[in-house]
């Protein structure tokens, strides 16, 4: 594990949420690293930063995932009104 490749890692991990689950991908992506890496590569930069900010905001409604607020606004809005 080396302390030049932690840097870039947790640097790339601020996009996901706060939480124990941070500190345990980056665990992960050490332990993973091969030997003599110094940083991130391309395309594995590209992919902490769109999983972080799905992590972070959520499925987008338009690849067929739900929003919890969306679909709890739809189950309120099928209620009849009460007078």
């Amino acid at each position: 594990m080396s302390r030049r490749l932690a840097t870039p890692y947790r640097l790339l991990l601020h996009v996901y949420p706060k939480g124990s689950r941070r500190g345990e991908l980056a665990d992960t992506l050490l332990m993973a690293a091969e030997a003599g890496h110094v940083r991130p590569g391309p395309i594995e930069t590209l992919n902490l930063l769109r999983h972080g900010m799905r992590a972070r905001l959520g499925r987008p409604l338009s690849r067929g995932g739900t929003a919890p607020d969306a679909a709890k606004a739809r189950h309120l809005a099928a209620r009849p009104a009460v007078s």
